[in-house]
């Protein structure tokens, strides 16, 4: 493969031969030779050296190729979206057309610079993870940032009713108001629903034990039949409302209204 270039170190001598190979030459006192090559594309160059010892004798050619990159790596990242409720690994996946990949970096948060082809991160909060990589010939590549956003906590749920006995047992139904209150330090509140109304033993009578109750909305008032148990025993609602914060987490509330067996009770 011919090898066309500019010498540009003033201690060597360059010239082309007849064969429309570059040959070098240095001073006879050289023990390394280094010399920089310039105006040249970038591709795979055959090179063949040789030596002269001090009798004058030549030792045999030696053959190297000599590849020439100037473009930096590009290296992508499998980091998620949005929020998520899991610890996370992003991987980094790298590449080189010339010389090839040497060394990925990384740092989490502006750390100090750390070296791998992935990054696990288990710790809650919004991270800033940066990455580069560096090919074989010393091209460095320009900086990435992604955000990590980590939450694996439920959202606080807290559920009161403005009452929780009803009285009298009158088999009418009675208004029932739900003060609900939700929040999350992280990812946010995404929704708060009313999931069911579930009375501890099902009405064989034409009046509905629960009314005007709109599920998987935040319905906030309802009805409850104020009506004895069949049984020897209090007729409980268990009222349940569920939280998911933006990042997938769930918390779930549940508190109880009571209609007592016994209607003398205080």
């Amino acid at each position: 493969m011919r090898f066309i270039g500019k010498i540009t170190n003033t201690d060597l001598n360059g010239q082309l031969t007849s064969s429309g190979y570059l040959q070098v030459k240095g001073k006879s006192n050289y023990s390394e030779m280094n010399m920089k090559l310039e105006g040249i594309g970038e591709d795979t160059y055959a090179l063949r050296d040789r030596t002269k010892d001090s009798h004058g004798a030549w030792s045999e050619w030696a053959y190297r190729s000599l590849t020439i990159d100037t473009v930096a790596p590009v290296t992508t990242d499998d980091a998620p979206n949005g929020w998520v409720n899991k610890d996370v690994t992003v991987n980094f996946m790298a590449s080189d057309m010339d010389s090839g990949v040497a060394v990925t970096y990384y740092t989490m948060d502006n750390g100090a610079p750390q070296t791998g082809q992935s990054v696990t991160i288990t710790s809650e909060g919004i991270h800033s993870l940066t990455y580069w990589s560096v090919d074989h010939a010393g091209n460095v590549e320009e900086k990435k940032t992604v955000s990590i956003q980590l939450d694996k906590t439920g959202p606080t749920l807290q559920v009161e009713l403005d009452q929780t006995i009803l009285k009298p047992a009158n088999n009418k139904p009675v208004s029932v108001t739900a003060f609900v209150d939700s929040s999350d330090s992280l990812s946010g509140i995404d929704s708060v629903v009313l999931s069911s109304i579930i009375p501890s033993e099902l009405d064989d009578a034409s009046e509905p034990l629960v009314g005007d109750a709109t599920y998987d909305t935040l319905d906030q008032t309802f009805t409850l039949l104020a009506k004895k148990a069949n049984k020897k025993a209090d007729l409980i609602y268990s009222i349940t409302y569920t939280a998911w914060d933006k990042a997938g987490n769930q918390t779930v509330t549940t508190v109880t209204v009571r209609v007592p067996h016994n209607q003398s009770e205080k």
